[in-house]
């Protein structure tokens, strides 16, 4: 009886600190969930009309969430957990896709539903993280990157594009990236020196000219979009996709 007892007891604790380890998850708002406001309206609304469109077309559902803490888990745990959470995806089908941001942890992740495994692998989702999204953020472009990263995971959904085509295209675009600098960095020495040589000519025969130069700056963002009502459909995830930091 006292073994029971012990049982049951050691059993309680078990759930209880299982229960108080469970992350504390962000409610799920809508397609786009930011909590740390690094995502620009217009691109916020662009995002959540685009995965509208999708789910309306396919049934496919694809979340984006920039969370302010991973609360000490490890971002594919954290991930795949709230992906689970959120049930995204359709139940008979596991068809969710999650872009999880951490950016005080300087994290990023693809987690990937069971039914989308095929399409958008691993090995591809690495790609998007590596080629594509960690560049913008170490350049400090993060609404950018996350934008560009949702737009290639919806190209691998749709078989737009595989892991093979994004590795040429990654390749064929690095020279074209170096030649680009190097006809920048020729115009940037041929514009200063033709100032140099103007400004010299104007001390030389126009002595007491003075000029003046204006610029002004205008421009407006969109509205951040909507998505009330929006819940996941049933869907789970058991750990497909990849991470990486910056």
């Amino acid at each position: 009886m006292r073994f029971v007892k012990l049982s049951i007891l050691l059993i309680g604790l078990f759930i209880t600190n299982t229960a108080a380890a469970a992350p504390d998850f962000p409610p799920l708002s809508g397609r786009v969930v930011d909590e740390v406001g690094i995502i620009l309206p217009a691109t916020k609304a662009a995002m959540i009309s685009k995965l509208a469109e999708l789910e309306q077309q396919s049934g496919i559902q694809v979340v984006v969430a920039v969370v302010s803490s991973l609360q000490d888990y490890e971002i594919r745990d954290y991930g795949y957990q709230l992906g689970r959470h959120w049930e995204i995806g359709q139940k008979d089908k596991n068809n969710g896709v999650l872009l999880l941001v951490a950016p005080n942890e300087r994290k990023v992740s693809i987690e990937v539903g069971y039914g989308l495994e095929g399409s958008l692998t691993d090995a591809t989702s690495h790609q998007i993280i590596q080629d594509y999204i960690l560049p913008n953020f170490k350049n400090g472009e993060m609404s950018k990157g996350i934008r560009i990263g949702v737009d290639l995971i919806l190209q691998a959904i749709s078989g737009e594009i595989t892991e093979q085509s994004l590795a040429e295209q990654t390749a064929s675009t690095e020279p074209q990236e170096f030649i680009f600098a190097i006809i920048f960095f020729i115009v940037v020495i041929f514009l200063i020196f033709n100032s140099v040589i103007g400004f010299g000519r104007d001390s030389l025969f126009s002595s007491g000219r003075s000029s003046t130069r204006s610029s002004s700056w205008g421009g407006s963002l969109g509205g951040s979009g909507s998505s009330s009502g929006f819940t996941g459909g049933g869907g789970s995830f058991g750990g497909g996709g990849a991470s990486g930091g910056w």
